[in-house]
């Protein structure tokens, strides 16, 4: 019976999807890029990115898929059809993007100062 009990358990647990719900503080060093990979949702999912930052900062929401494509449009300044979702020199504000199902999305902060930024991303 016990054994049954837990076999059901996870059967239930496995068509459920959590509700993502982050929040994170990244350090920006001015230099570097920083880099909140989200994991693939079962399915389409609407993602909202609340930023809050004491210095400027770019934000830009890809696929892993479109990575390289989406970075030296990054590197050239220039927008590409691969974001997602981007805003550019911002300190408040929120993003919003559809994941598609079953694709690792990444969210790309970036920072010509040393500051840091709150992100708060929740699945809708």
């Amino acid at each position: 019976m016990r054994r049954a009990l837990v076999l059901l358990m996870l059967f239930a647990t496995a068509g459920c999807q959590s509700r993502l719900n982050d929040q994170r503080t990244i350090k920006l060093d001015g230099v570097g890029d920083s880099f909140v990979t989200l994991d693939a949702p079962r399915y389409d999912q609407s993602v909202a990115v609340t930023v809050s930052a004491d210095v400027p900062v770019d934000v830009y929401m890809y696929l892993e898929a479109d990575r390289d494509e989406a970075e030296r449009q990054v590197a050239f300044g220039k927008k590409s059809p691969k974001f997602l979702a981007d805003r550019e020199k911002m300190q408040e504000g929120t993003l919003e993007a559809k994941v598609p199902a079953k694709q690792t999305a990444i969210i790309m902060l970036r920072s010509t100062k040393s500051g840091t930024a709150t992100l708060k991303i929740v699945g809708k």
